[in-house]
């Protein structure tokens, strides 16, 4: 006689999320996407799906790396993870607006009623998405984000 486990394990299914969301993926233009996460899967993932619909994509591990990357480049949009290690999302979108005070961001939550949530809303131009989020969902979101940013030349005359 002996004992038996059986073990049950999650399976991850990147590459297949990623086929099934892109037909229905809006199209980017060539914009420059920050996607900051701590999650290397989370990442890879919206990596490849931003990339294939024509985002230019810059993939950040940390907060502090953000922070970084984004005094030096520019960025149509920055998605951040709320909850990283060291300065999670609102930390580093607060140090960001000290010198781009116009960026562009989306906030990545398992909470969007917190307070921190709330405190992004505050920045403005900050959505707030709830995790977990389909690939599809966050390319329209990002295409929104894109669209309040353009200023046709006849409405400003």
């Amino acid at each position: 006689m002996g004992l038996t486990f059986t073990l049950y394990f999650p399976l991850y299914r990147g590459e297949a999320l990623i086929a099934e969301a892109v037909n229905s993926m809006e199209e980017g233009q060539g914009e420059t996407i920050v996607v900051v996460d701590d999650d290397p899967r989370h990442r890879h993932l919206a990596h490849t799906a931003l990339e294939r619909v024509g985002y230019k994509v810059v993939v950040l591990e940390s907060g502090e790396g953000a922070v970084c990357y984004l005094k030096d480049h520019s960025a149509e949009v920055v998605i951040l993870d709320m909850v990283m290690e060291g300065i999670g999302g609102v930390e580093a979108l607060r140090q960001i607006r000290e010198y781009n005070p116009s960026q562009a961001a989306t906030i990545l939550t398992g909470n969007p009623t917190s307070e921190r949530a709330q405190a992004a809303i505050d920045f403005g131009n900050c959505d707030v998405l709830a995790k977990p989020i389909q690939v599809s969902t966050l390319t329209r979101v990002i295409h929104a984000v894109l669209a309040r940013a353009t200023v046709l030349p006849s409405a400003t005359q």
